[in-house]
């Protein structure tokens, strides 16, 4: 096909002359030559954005022609960066929003990446465009509208009933995941309450929606996750060997811990690098009632030793959780009651030093208790009991019969008899 006047203005490169002819109205602006190109495409790629303008303007711009290249007006004109050609292009509401080029982009995506945020919004406006659409880069236009944190556009996506939510990019990622990642807190409640945006996903971060909620502060978002998902990945361990409960914990929300508990399936008895479950972490934070949980959940794991060598109970006792401490004691795990911890102290000695004499004779009674130990400042469980006139304790620790550790003097060079003297209990000094 031959070029019109118009084109051939075009191809010279004057704009202002073949803007006059389109002002004619005898241009036939919708003509295609012989390289299959109409003045509109050729103007968006000569970049002449008012003529093309004008072009869009006529109404007889043949705007869903298809170039040699593979792209129709409208592609062109945001791939160009003429987004008031682009606005015009798709008032009359002709043009095709669906059609996707050799590049596997479609009029959506390509705005969305080239950050046209406001020809997004019209071609969704249109009520046509294809929210399903995966381009070459394996981005959707959601993902795409979500790195770039356009929120308006996001927002006015929720009136399509198809949104492509469980689409995973090359990263890995759903929608949901960087929802989350950008802080888009509504956005991503609204994702999870929409529902079919694979919740329980693991990116290639090894993250969770869940814990990845929980780490960004989002405990409305994570409990979400919990109410709505099958609880599949509750029990996942991240790259750091810690799962949504432990973060849970070590992030202050107690009502995304109880959740998960309530869920079930959270992996409770787990034990991350550092040696530590999710029992030692709730005794840590002073959560006794979680704590408390925990332990009744079963399989809590209470008789790990932490890799900095303490033991629930002994935190247990150092934190004032003295029910807990009583039901770790019954359980008389071997060598659990008596552990001894860097500081050279057992829970048989903390009970002492907490004025808990109940407690230690349990742990006493129990049998490996380690009563007889020195510790670092050279004191013995026996020395600090008779100092602290618990002398049912010292007595059955006397009648235990080391006769050594009974003799044995503190830093200061009295024995457990000559503390007894001083206080003046006749009972113990007459079994020493």
């Amino acid at each position: 096909m031959t070029d019109t006047e118009l084109i051939l203005a075009i191809h010279d490169g004057l704009e202002d002359v073949a803007i006059r002819i389109v002002k004619t109205g005898l241009s036939n602006p919708g003509h295609v030559n012989h390289h299959n190109d109409t003045a509109l495409t050729l103007a968006i790629n000569k970049l002449m954005p008012r003529l093309a303008l004008e072009l869009a303007k006529s109404g007889a711009a043949n705007i869903n022609h298809c170039d040699s290249h593979g792209d129709t007006a409208l592609i062109l004109a945001i791939h160009r960066g003429m987004p008031e050609v682009a606005l015009e292009i798709l008032k009359d509401g002709l043009c095709d929003v669906k059609f996707v080029n050799s590049h596997g982009d479609d009029p959506l995506t390509l705005a969305l990446n080239l950050e046209m945020p406001s020809v997004a919004l019209e071609i969704l406006k249109s009520g046509r465009a294809n929210l399903l659409h995966v381009n070459s880069h394996k981005d959707c236009a959601i993902g795409i509208a979500i790195r770039f944190c356009y929120t308006d556009v996001i927002d006015f996506m929720f009136h399509y009933k198809e949104m492509n939510l469980a689409h995973v990019n090359d990263h890995g990622d759903t929608p949901l995941l960087l929802a989350i990642d950008y802080l888009l807190h509504d956005i991503s409640l609204k994702i999870v309450q929409r529902g079919n945006c694979k919740s329980q996903w693991v990116n290639d971060h090894g993250f969770t929606a869940l814990i990845l909620a929980i780490s960004k502060e989002m405990p409305d978002v994570a409990l979400e996750i919990i109410r709505t998902g099958d609880g599949k990945s509750n029990s996942h361990v991240d790259d750091n060997t810690d799962t949504a409960l432990i973060y849970a914990i070590n992030s202050n929300m107690l009502d995304v811990a109880n959740a998960l508990l309530d869920k079930g399936g959270c992996g409770v008895g787990h034990i991350n690098k550092h040696g530590n479950s999710a029992l030692i972490y709730a005794i840590n934070n002073g959560y006794v009632d979680l704590a408390t949980r925990i332990i009744h959940s079963g399989q809590p794991n209470y008789q790990v030793i932490t890799d900095d060598n303490t033991s629930s109970l002994m935190l247990a006792i150092g934190n004032g959780m003295f029910e807990l401490a009583e039901w770790l004691i019954d359980q008389n795990y071997p060598g659990f009651n008596g552990h001894i911890n860097n500081e050279g102290d057992t829970a048989l000695l903390l009970c002492i030093i907490n004025d808990r004499e109940d407690l230690a004779l349990k742990i006493l009674r129990l049998g490996s208790s380690n009563y007889d130990i020195i510790t670092k400042e050279n004191d013995t469980a026996l020395l600090i009991a008779v100092h602290k006139e618990m002398y049912q304790l010292a007595k059955e620790i006397i009648l235990l019969g080391n006769h050594k550790f009974i003799n044995h003097k503190n830093s200061f060079g009295f024995t457990a008899k000559d503390i007894a003297i001083v206080k003046g209990n006749p009972d113990i000094l007459s079994i020493m």
